[in-house]
């Protein structure tokens, strides 16, 4: 069973500072037509859409709709869900603080790859480790339910580095290196065998 995946960040978040918002339910800003008119030209015609519980992917996911329609580009959404599996790795209580004030509550030097590392579970969150085992989960089941041979999946930079890590066997501090801009698209293709994925990459 072969499935492509379209694996888009969402627009920016910029009524927030330079804080940290995880799981936090924050608008987006989709005020930059360009950067949703070429993310929107790279998409599948055809595809089942995928969106997660925080409204900045549904409004991402509207913006790229809207600049197909406006740059003639037949975009669509076959069916469309929400999966939960998909949202940003909750951060507890890291969440609406600086990356510094982060720091001070660690008391340990801030990895190079993120703001702690893949095991470490904040109080109140989940670890990068546990995103990323419910990211493949996610998309293990969809894997074998959805009926489009194609998937856009509108998420969020954790997500779409768990699924990175789970489609290329990367170890996790490497997965965590990779900068997702919002907007970006990535497309994988998974192969199902019936007992697992492996994938392929396609910048």
């Amino acid at each position: 069973m072969v499935k492509t995946w379209w694996w888009v960040r969402h627009a920016p978040v910029t009524c927030f500072g330079e804080k940290i918002y995880g799981q936090m339910d924050l608008p987006c800003n989709c005020d930059d037509a360009a950067l949703f008119d070429l993310a929107a030209a790279r998409l599948p015609a055809h595809a089942h859409w995928v969106t997660t519980p925080l409204m900045r992917t549904e409004q991402t996911k509207e913006a790229l709709l809207a600049a197909a329609r406006r740059r003639g580009l037949h975009r669509r959404v076959s069916a469309h869900s929400v999966e939960p599996a998909f949202a940003e790795q909750h951060l507890g209580h890291w969440q609406g603080r600086s990356r510094e004030e982060i720091d001070t509550l660690r008391g340990l030097p801030r990895p190079a790859h993120w703001l702690g590392e893949p095991e470490e579970c904040p109080a109140g969150g989940e670890s990068f480790l546990q995103l990323a085992q419910r990211v493949r989960t996610g998309i293990a089941a969809l894997q074998r339910a959805s009926g489009s041979s194609h998937i856009v999946v509108v998420a969020h930079a954790g997500t779409i580095r768990a699924a990175l890590m789970h489609a290329l066997a990367l170890q996790p501090e490497a997965a965590l290196k990779v900068a997702i801009g919002n907007c970006s698209v990535l497309c994988m293709t998974l192969v199902y065998d019936g007992s697992q994925c492996t994938g392929q990459l396609r910048l």
